[in-house]
C-alpha cells in the first residue's frame, strides 16, 4: 500500500508543496521519544498528522531524540524533522552536524520549543536552520526556546528562520 501511495505522489514534499491542505492520515496522539538517529542518507523523521481542512490536530510528538550527521546522500531539503499537518509537536531534541536545514515545517498550529539546534547549513548557502513554508493559510506555528547556534557555513551569513 505505502509503495503505491509513494508511486503515484512522488516526492511527498513536492505534493504538499502543491497540495497544501493533502491529509496523509498520519494518525493521531503517536509520540517518537528518547531515540539517536544518525547516518542516514537522506533526513531523519517525517512527522505528520492533522486535518489541514477542519484544523483537527494531530497532536503526534517528537520528544527527548538526538538526530545528526544525516543526509550523506541527499544533501538539501531532507531535514532532520520535515514536520506538516496541524497541531503537532518537536520538543527537547538536538539536531545537529547536517548539510542544510534541522527542521522544515508546512501546516497550522505545530510547536517546536526546547531544542538545540547546531552546526546546521553547514553546506547550504540560501536557508535557516529550519525552513518555515509558510503560505497564506499556515499560521498558528510557534517557535519558542529553542537554542540556537553554530549555524551556517564560511560562505557568509546564514539566517536561523527563512520564512517564504
Amino acid at each position: 500500500m505505502v509503495n503505491r501511495l509513494l508511486a503515484k505522489l512522488g516526492s511527498l514534499m513536492n505534493y504538499e508543496y502543491k497540495h497544501t491542505t493533502y491529509n496523509r492520515e498520519a494518525g493521531t496522539g503517536h509520540i517518537i521519544a528518547d531515540c539517536e538517529i544518525y547516518n542516514t542518507g537522506a533526513g531523519g523523521i517525517s512527522l505528520g498528522g492533522g486535518d489541514r481542512l477542519t484544523l483537527e490536530k494531530g497532536s503526534n510528538q517528537v520528544v527527548n531524540c538526538s538526530i545528526h550527521d544525516f543526509n550523506r546522500l541527499d544533501r538539501s531539503y531532507k531535514a532532520g524533522i520535515n514536520i506538516d499537518g496541524v497541531g503537532n509537536v518537536i520538543r527537547n531534541c538536538e539536531i545537529f552536524n547536517c548539510p542544510g536545514s534541522a527542521i522544515l515545517l508546512h501546516g497550522n498550529d505545530h510547536l517546536i520549543e526546547y531544542n538545540s539546534i547546531h552546526h546546521a547549513v553547514r553546506d547550504g548557502d540560501d536557508m535557516g536552520s529550519h525552513l518555515l513554508w509558510q503560505g497564506p493559510g499556515e499560521i498558528g506555528n510557534k517557535v519558542q526556546y529553542n537554542f540556537f547556534h553554530h549555524i551556517g557555513n564560511d560562505h557568509g551569513l546564514i539566517v536561523s528562520v527563512y520564512q517564504r
